[in-house]
């Protein structure tokens, strides 16, 4: 359940996080290999509603794919789940 923040939790990176992050702060400008981007094109209908409800069901379920990696004032980075 979140807060008056809409944040549910704020958790320590791991290491692996740790380093991923650091890694993605070294080269602002080029590509960042570690969040990737994906297009689909679908051929025939598409319902909108439907597919919002099975993005919505996704994020319910999976409070991992909601975080967010941000520094906090001490500089420490921590992940926030929204």
């Amino acid at each position: 359940m979140s807060n008056a923040s809409g944040l549910e939790d704020i958790l320590p990176l791991t290491p692996l996080q740790e380093g991923l992050l650091g890694e993605t702060q070294i080269d602002t400008e080029g590509s960042d290999v570690y969040n990737v981007q994906v297009a689909l094109e679908l051929d025939g209908g598409l319902d909108p509603e439907r597919l919002r409800a099975a993005a919505d069901a996704l994020l319910r379920r999976h409070p991992n794919v909601r975080a967010a990696f941000r520094r906090r004032k001490n500089g420490q980075a921590a992940a926030l789940v929204g």
